[in-house]
């Protein structure tokens, strides 16, 4: 005697596949939304941004900044006279203007040089510029041409040029391109030992 008819064997079975089937619709489905969905494409991520004309350039660690000055500066033609410790105590409005100014030359004829005022602590470091005028080659050349270099003589002058700044690390340096140098004063200091050339 049969305990289960055919009839009740295939409902069994029909159930069942039905089951299995819906699971792996529902699994089915379930990995299409998780990981075949098609999102919507971002453009930028085809076609990256370029950098904007705005942003600086990175800098390796060391490597100085000069700030960069607008271009109507550059139609100036006539230099603010002023102090030299005017224009370092206020640098903010001096930035990218032609100055005029009086002050003594230090330097160590190695390292560098500084245009200094002895009313104020900081100095200014002179650029070089293309096409300046003669003396300022004369000038600051013959600060170091003597050997040995008497460190004592004064060379005092009254400067030409466009000051700006220079960013290097965490310091900001006071510059100024030297167009003129005129007035030219040297004082002599105390003769160095040995400076003495035999005849």
């Amino acid at each position: 005697m049969l305990l289960w008819s055919n009839d009740s064997v295939n409902a069994t079975r029909r159930i069942t596949v039905a089951m299995v089937v819906g699971i792996a619709v529902l699994v089915g489905t379930a990995a299409y939304l998780r990981f075949w969905r098609v999102s919507s494409i971002d453009a930028s991520a085809l076609w990256p941004r370029p950098p904007r004309a705005s942003e600086p350039p990175p800098l390796l660690e060391g490597t100085p900044y000069d700030v960069p000055c607008p271009s109507a500066q550059e139609r100036e033609v006539w230099p603010i006279e002023t102090a030299l410790c005017d224009v370092v105590s206020h640098p903010q409005e001096f930035l990218c203007r032609r100055i005029r100014f009086r002050a003594t030359l230090l330097s160590d004829c190695m390292h560098g040089s500084a245009l200094i005022d002895d009313r104020c602590e900081r100095g200014i470091a002179p650029m070089y510029v293309p096409n300046a005028d003669p003396t300022v080659d004369t000038f600051f050349s013959g600060a170091c041409a003597g050997r040995p270099i008497n460190f004592d003589v004064k060379r005092t002058a009254t400067f030409t040029g466009r000051f700006g700044l220079r960013l290097r690390d965490d310091r900001t340096i006071y510059t100024v391109e030297i167009e003129a140098v005129e007035s030219v004063r040297i004082t002599p200091g105390p003769r160095v030992m040995g400076s003495e050339v035999p005849h």
